[in-house]
Parts: C-alpha cells; structure tokens; sequence
C-alpha cells in the first residue's frame, strides 16, 4: 500500500510492504530504498528535466494558460530517467510547460519578490 502524501520536508511517502528478502530485518519506522513496478495499465507523466525549477523544497513548472500568461504550478516529482522526470502530483496530461528557457520566468518572478530597485 502506497500512501496518498508526500512529506514536503522529508520528500518521503509512506509504504507498506512485504520484505521478500529473508535476510532483510525491516523495524517499524525504518527507511529502505526500493523499487516500485508500475502495471501495463498505469499511465505516467514524464516532462524535461529541465521544465522542473525549485524554491527551496518546493519543485514546480511553469503552465502556459493562454497568450503570453504563465503561472507557476507546484508539482511532486518523481524518478528521473534519461534527462525525464516522473510527476507523481499536480499535472494533468495535454497541459502545455515550459520545457527550455523556464529559468527566465523565474527569474522574473523573483524580481518581482525583490522588488524592481534591488533587481538591478
């Protein structure tokens, strides 16, 4: 069982799972690195990795919304693979992102931030 929520400070999920290695002595509470298949029919979200910006802990995109509006969309990434980052939450497909060029809107949006006399 896979839970629903992903710590934002940790970046952790919580699973549950049965240990098939008998030499493993799994506890309550401990961590363990492990591979999760996918089946035939579960569809994933894979964008550049350079689409994904941060700020601080958060990851997030940038949505094109209509003409020259983009707006920021927080996102959980997931595995990265070959230059693609899996997206566990907060894309729906046929959204158009930003996929080059997504630091310069950050790069705005922190000027706005600062304020327009200490962006100099």
């Amino acid at each position: 069982m896979i839970g629903s929520e992903v710590n934002r400070e940790s970046r952790t999920v919580k699973v549950r799972v049965i240990a098939q290695n008998p030499g493993v002595r799994l506890k309550p509470g401990m961590f363990a690195d492990v591979s999760i298949g996918l089946s035939q029919n579960q569809s994933v979200i894979r964008i550049p990795k350079t689409a994904v910006m941060s700020d601080s802990a958060d990851r997030f995109v940038f949505e094109h919304l209509k003409d020259d509006l983009w707006i920021r969309r927080d996102i959980v990434p997931g595995e990265t693979k070959d230059g693609l980052v899996a997206v566990l939450s907060g894309l729906e497909p046929g959204i158009t992102i930003a996929t080059k060029g997504a630091f310069m809107f950050k790069s705005e949006v922190l000027k706005e931030k600062m304020g327009a006399g200490c962006a100099h």
